[in-house]
């Protein structure tokens, strides 16, 4: 295969004439396709699906799989044939981001195939699902949906009627219920979901000399699809444009959320005539729904349906899939990078942070910078322009500054991104993370811990976020000096010396959602900070949860709801879940709204429940996801919601001490439904409650008790009584003084 300088030099100078005359939105210069290596030629019956780490290729009557890591290409266990042939026009491939790959099987025209497979990775092995319950065909498509972990896929095809189908794998089962597409799906279908509650869908060609450029979005929460702006897939080589075989969406935001604005695509082979190969790529902007052109691959793609594009190892990877007598053979792989990768240990661009940072630095356009799991030690990762920093996992991938060179990670820049790493171990009295002079740079989802100056450290810097981080074991955690209209949004903040510091003309910043526990010497100080606002956080037995000094015109709730405070010594007899008198912080400042439960808290521990200055932990153990926690004393009760997905069974593990809510007997109703079949243990001081319910998306749980902890607990009655005492006998005398005083005036 030639492949010289010559040859390419030609290609890109005719990608370039193309754009022109046609046009489309410019080729970006800031990326380009690499040709990888030779695999295997199209064949009717493919498709792609990566995996972050690995690609899997369906191919007719073989699956085969590639390793970037080394290269590798290898033909894996076949699928069922169960009519002499595996995978035909319309397969599709979607992997669950753990152990499976689902595969829709196709069928050819006139053929009634409804066969439904996956692939159990680490067990190299294919398992026969249900069959779809409508005949498939060209327009296939297929994607995870992690809300509910179903598989969704639009059924059918050019000769057939098109369907949008859900699968739940926790039952076998499909379901037609969610509503099907605006029109006919065919040749070039994709569907893809990006992370909420959207999916998108390239519709395909439906008649096969008619061009369509229809691209679709299904909203989960409306069941409802709305026609976007259309792929810009215009006629080139005497062809009539539109999608066609070969038409392709990737969403790579799972892996990098620098990209989680973005949708790849592939037009494929054109609607008319076939056979004329296609090398045009795109990216669409979800934001904006927008499109733009990126760099041509360095081959076509065509004649053959299926997906041909994979994520993996910081890359998009795009196989051929074509006739053996095409340009290059049919058989090409090409990668078109995303990120920069690093392991200590691996194959990888780099095997420190330091010199993938200082490469972006030096002006690569590519601007993320994926880290595998690992532990470096590097300290001081200057970063002076912005980019996109990435671990793998926060608990695995550990920058160790070893105690040497001043921060572990300073950014000197607008615009930086970091996220998914443990932080430790700086130069003595320096910071983990530095951020100084900065705007909008984000932190979220470390582990910043063990450092003997400030966990995260902000000066002179603004319209910073710092989020989803836990911050423990350092001498201060957070610390703003003269930085401004930045936000603290979800952290855990535990077992420092001092939690969030802000000072010195430190003005409209915001906490909000954080857990700020067992700090030694303060929650938060506010020293010469003004118009601080701080609501929906948890101040859980810090020395201090609060100090102020000149702390203007700060806020300490939203109006409606505050904070929650482990020391609030109130109550809320009305049971709204808000504390019946104002939390008390100084003579000027005030929560005027204090939480008796958590807004905001990882239901995996206790819930601590306030009430007159005393907590009594909830404890709840399920497999649901639990949210809304709330006790309500006046109607004896504890109620919360649980979420799972539909069909399957949930359970929940309930510890409620019996000085807070005690049954004679409990009341357990779901969605309003009595539940009687339930277990109750006890010792003498806690109740044990276990009941099981079939999920149908989110339900509401009430637990009644016949009685409830009272207004004033019984440690407090005495105390209460003395005091009550010596107040009457104060009263009295005074008004004896009083009487006797008047008596005189009188004579």
């Amino acid at each position: 295969m030639n492949r010289n300088l010559a040859s390419v030099m030609a290609l890109l100078l005719f990608m370039g004439t193309l754009a022109l005359t046609f046009n489309v939105s410019q080729v970006k210069a800031d990326g380009s396709w690499v040709w990888v290596r030779d695999t295997v030629t199209g064949a009717y019956g493919e498709a792609v699906v990566g995996t972050g780490t690995a690609l899997y290729i369906a191919r007719g009557t073989s699956f085969y799989g590639y390793l970037p890591a080394n290269d590798s290409f290898v033909e894996l266990a076949g699928p069922p044939k169960p009519d002499g042939y595996a995978f035909k026009t319309g397969t599709a491939l979607a992997w669950d981001f753990n152990d499976y790959i689902y595969a829709l099987c196709g069928a050819a025209t006139g053929d009634s195939r409804r066969w439904f497979y996956r692939y159990g990775i680490s067990s190299n092995s294919w398992e026969t699902l249900a069959n779809t319950t409508a005949d498939q065909g060209e327009g296939n498509a297929i994607t995870r949906v992690g809300i509910d972990n179903n598989i969704y896929a639009t059924i059918g095809g050019e000769q057939r009627a098109t369907y949008f189908m859900r699968y739940d794998p926790s039952t076998n089962s499909w379901s037609d219920a969610p509503a099907d597409p605006p029109d006919g799906m065919g040749d070039g279908s994709s569907l893809v979901w990006t992370g909420g509650e959207h999916l998108y869908a390239l519709r395909g060609e439906f008649i096969e000399t008619s061009p369509l450029y229809d691209f679709w979005r299904y909203s989960l929460t409306d069941d409802a699809w709305t026609l976007m702006t259309d792929i810009p897939a215009l006629p080139h080589s005497g062809g009539t444009g539109g999608v066609g075989d070969g038409g392709s969406l990737l969403y790579a935001g799972f892996w990098l959320p620098s990209h989680e604005d973005y949708i790849y695509a592939l037009s494929g082979n054109q609607a008319h005539p076939d056979g004329i190969p296609d090398n045009r790529t795109y990216r669409y902007t979800i934001s904006t729904s927008s499109w733009e052109r990126l760099a041509d691959f360095p081959f076509g793609v065509g004649y053959y349906v299926g997906c041909r594009l994979g994520y993996a190892d910081g890359h998009i990877y795009a196989w051929q899939g074509a006739p053996s007598t095409w340009t290059g053979g049919g058989d090409d792989l090409a990668k078109y990078r995303l990120a920069w990768i690093v392991d200590d240990d691996g194959p990888a661009d780099f095997r420190t942070i330091k010199e993938a940072v200082s490469m972006v630095i030096m002006g690569s356009h590519v601007d993320t910078v994926y880290v595998k799991a690992g532990t470096y030690n590097e300290s001081y990762i200057e970063v002076v322009k912005g980019m996109t920093l990435i671990g793998e996992n926060r608990n695995t991938t550990i920058i160790d500054g070893k105690g040497a060179d001043g921060a572990v990670i300073a950014i000197k820049t607008s615009d930086v991104c970091i996220s998914g790493f443990t932080i430790r171990n700086p130069a003595w009295g320096t910071p983990g993370i530095y951020i100084g002079m900065a705007f909008r740079c984000s932190v979220g989802n470390n582990l910043i811990s063990s450092n003997s100056g400030y966990g995260i450290d902000l000066y002179r810097s603004s319209y910073n976020a710092l989020s989803d981080n836990i911050i423990t074991l350092n001498n201060k955690g957070i610390r703003f000096y003269s930085s401004s209209n930045n936000s603290i949004n979800n952290n855990i903040i535990w077992s420092n010396g001092y939690g969030v510091y802000l000072e010195f003309e430190s003005m409209n910043n915001t906490l909000n959602g954080n857990t700020i526990t067992n700090n030694t010497v303060y929650g938060i100080s506010l020293a010469y900070a003004s118009r601080t606002s701080v609501y929906h956080n948890n101040f859980i037995n810090n020395a201090a949860h609060v100090t102020l000094q000149d702390a203007s015109n700060s806020t300490w709730d939203d109006g409606s709801s505050g904070n929650f405070w482990s020391d609030y010594n109130g109550t809320d007899l009305n049971g709204n879940g808000i504390g019946d008198t104002p939390y008390t912080i100084d003579a000027n400042n005030q929560d005027r709204y204090p939480l008796i439960v958590p807004a905001v808290w990882n239901y995996s521990n206790p819930i601590p429940v306030v009430w007159a200055g005393a907590i009594y932990p909830v404890a709840l153990s399920s497999n649901s996801t639990i949210s809304g926690f709330k006790f309500n004393q006046p109607q004896m009760q504890i109620s919360f919601n649980v979420t799972g997905p539909s069909g399957t069974v949930g359970y929940c593990n309930v510890t409620i001490q019996k000085t807070l809510l005690a049954d004679s007997p409990w009341t357990i109703t779901i969605d309003d439904v009595p539940k009687t079949d339930y277990t109750k243990t006890e010792n003498g001081t806690h109740t044990f409650i276990y009941f099981t319910y079939t999920h149908a998306s989110t339900s509401h749980i009430v637990i009644q008790g016949t009685s409830v902890i009272p207004e004033f607990p019984k440690f407090l009655v005495l105390p209460l009584l003395i005091i009550t005492t010596l107040l009457t006998t104060a009263i009295c005398k005074r008004r004896k003084r009083d009487w006797r005083a008047h008596a005189i005036i009188i004579c």
